[in-house]
């Protein structure tokens, strides 16, 4: 029978919905399938901004490096004028309330089927004498002035109120075996980055070796790692190598020790549950090795690693000296996502929401590290050695030909191999030598600093060279 108007267009709309008005869907549907990606949204409401639409062009705007929800709704409007579908509202309301309505749940399903691809595409050379290499580290964002992110990630105590910016404390799992994120937790800025990581504890099994600096080397950290079977290589803490006399201990050579830590005699406020805290052991054996190393500044020091790795025999200390030179690797990721990504700031006005996009930022990264994983085993590349930079360029590049392809499954496949050697052409230079200072050259403009609340700021007009304003 011939099909009514509504039907019609309904018949469209599913179309579209099914496409999720995005080239990105079809790009990386072998990693997030249309119907596994409904199936775990639980919804059922037919609607122009559904979790899976909204999930694409969220996406994209973190791709196109934190563009706005003008930009992203203005794409939607496109892709439906493209299927015959009648344009939606320019307003971006609704598309900021699907955004905001949107389950973290959801978004976490969606991150564990990509890094569950990227973990079964990992290899046996890929690991470290059979382990899985994981690397922890924290960072910051900055998060809109707003009452609630104020109350959740407070500012800086150097900055006056009403001056400053919320400081939301990041800490991050990152998998050095494949290169994706395996999680973020949040904490506010004051606090240590040893509290995130101890909401992290989850993410590490047995056959997994985490590598940290000397900010997570507790007693606490390294004791729950080890009874959830999971190892650990880290730069001695400052404290304990003040302290540290090497006569002591069980000698395995001349710059390796394996010493006996005691349980601290009392529980630090906060860091571990009361549960956590008893299951502790009331010592444990450290493998201690030391080096020369040459820092930033060009002078020699003294760097001593510990580590729960006891076996001298299957893992040599030099070995497990430049392993530790690995961990900077998570530095440069960090870089990846808040620089290449641009999301040094959250343009975000609740903790919930900033916490989502840590998510969406999180994904986005791991679905563009999935490619360099594809490309360098293809290719017998090291993951390490391929632009994070060049992939992004090469996916926003080969998005738009993958549009209206829903049917064309072979050429799909081509394109994608076609992506995938233009990702294994994109090789970074690699200058270990080379010195790049961690200075700023770009110059401020002469504005004067925003010293007090702008509901009382007054400022100085017509001024070249602007001088700290009085106020009234």
């Amino acid at each position: 029978m011939r099909r009514s108007a509504q039907a019609t267009i309904q018949a469209a709309r599913h179309s579209v919905l099914s496409s999720t008005l995005s080239g990105l869907a079809l790009m990386f549907d072998g990693l997030l399938a249309v119907e596994s990606m409904r199936s775990a949204s639980r919804s059922r409401r037919q609607r122009v901004f559904d979790h899976v639409t909204t999930f694409w062009a969220w996406l994209d705007q973190i791709l196109q490096r934190n563009e706005s929800c003008a930009q992203a709704v203005t794409k939607v409007q496109a892709m439906g004028e493209e299927a015959g579908l009648s344009r939606c509202s320019s307003n971006t309301a609704a598309y900021c309330k699907a955004r905001n309505a949107m389950p973290p749940e959801f978004l976490e399903e969606i991150n564990a089927m990509v890094c569950g691809g990227m973990k079964r595409r990992v290899r046996g050379t890929e690991r470290w004498n059979g382990l899985l290499l994981k690397a922890i580290d924290g960072s910051s964002v900055k998060l809109l002035d707003t009452a609630a992110n104020q109350d959740a990630y407070p500012q800086p105590t150097s900055q006056k109120p009403g001056c400053g910016f919320p400081v939301m404390g990041v800490t991050g799992v990152l998998n050095l075996s494949h290169g994706g994120w395996d999680a973020f937790a949040t904490v506010p800025w004051q606090r240590h980055d040893l509290f995130g990581a101890l909401q992290l504890l989850e993410h590490f099994e047995e056959g997994d070796l985490v590598l940290a600096d000397r900010a997570f080397n507790s007693y606490e950290l390294v004791a729950l790692l080890l009874l959830r079977g999971a190892h650990s290589l880290m730069r001695l803490h400052q404290k304990r190598a003040k302290k540290l006399d090497w006569r002591k201990g069980r000698r395995l050579g001349r710059n390796q020790r394996i010493v006996e830590w005691k349980k601290p005699a009392y529980r630090a406020n906060g860091l571990v549950s009361t549960e956590q805290w008893a299951s502790l052991p009331d010592t444990m054996s450290i493998r201690l090795v030391r080096t020369n190393i040459v820092d930033r500044s060009g002078k020699k020091i003294r760097l001593i690693v510990a580590t729960t790795l006891l076996d001298n025999d299957t893992y040599n200390g030099g070995q497990l000296v430049e392993l530790y030179a690995r961990r900077w690797e998570i530095e440069l990721r960090l870089r990846d996502v808040k620089t290449t990504l641009a999301m040094e700031e959250f343009h975000i006005r609740t903790p919930a929401m900033a916490r989502k996009t840590l998510l969406m930022v999180m994904i986005a990264y791991n679905l563009l590290k999935s490619l360099i994983q594809a490309a360098g085993q293809d290719n017998a590349i090291a993951l390490n050695e391929l632009s994070f930079k060049g992939t992004l360029d090469s996916v926003l590049a080969y998005e738009p030909r993958y549009r209206g392809r829903q049917r064309h499954h072979r050429l799909r496949r081509q394109i994608f191999d076609q992506l995938l050697d233009t990702v294994a052409d994109k090789i970074l230079d690699i200058r270990p030598f080379r010195h790049e200072p961690r200075a700023v050259k770009r110059r401020p403009k002469p504005y004067q600093l925003l010293t007090a609340p702008r509901a009382v700021f007054r400022e100085i007009p017509h001024k070249a060279r602007y001088r700290k304003s009085t106020q009234s």
